[in-house]
């Protein structure tokens, strides 16, 4: 028998992590330049831009060695929240027999400082950047799809139902699976 599963974006889609990024960024131009910096005085657009240039705009000097020294401790102290009914609608899914699972370009280490318990224990799966390689970046935009032919990767689909299916057996690598929650 097959089992279905769901694989979702963590960031931006199960949670809402704004809040705890821009709160990191105001943190991090605090203790790289020696005056108060809140989320008021962010730029419009912080979250949308890579955080060495908001912290740029910000006046820090060195950003890359103001992440290094200060980024980890100030982001764990701010845990994002659920989206409003993300956790009713995992519910749902697994009343349904629907495996859920996060696919997160964050460190797995890092995982506890984001996942609210609630939503911890409603994954079955949980695939980090340590547990698959990247995704290859592409060289030339993607071509559009032509309406008699289709997609020209609509093939992918294929093989990722496959893998979904594959990794939701219990024969599945122990590295994807749920960990256990700490005492």
């Amino acid at each position: 028998m097959t089992r279905q599963a769901a694989l979702f974006d963590l960031h931006g889609v199960l949670l809402d992590s704004g809040p705890s990024i821009r709160a990191t960024l105001a943190a991090v131009t605090t203790c790289a330049t020696g005056r108060r910096t809140t989320v008021a005085d962010l730029p419009p657009g912080a979250l949308h831009r890579p955080r060495a240039v908001v912290l740029d705009q910000l006046g820090v000097s060195d950003p890359d060695d103001a992440c290094t020294r200060w980024w980890d401790g100030a982001l764990a102290a701010v845990l994002p929240s659920p989206f409003p009914g993300v956790l009713s609608g995992l519910l749902a899914l697994h009343a349904q027999g629907v495996a859920v699972g996060v696919i997160t370009l964050k460190d797995r280490n890092r995982l506890p400082w984001y996942l609210p318990p609630a939503l911890a224990d409603l994954l079955d799966v949980v695939i980090t950047r340590q547990d698959a390689p990247a995704k290859p970046a592409s060289r030339r935009p993607a071509r559009r799809p032509e309406p008699d032919r289709g997609h020209p990767r609509a093939g992918g689909v294929r093989r990722l139902q496959s893998d979904i299916r594959d990794r939701t057996r219990p024969t599945a690598r122990p590295s994807l699976c749920k960990e256990p929650a700490s005492p």
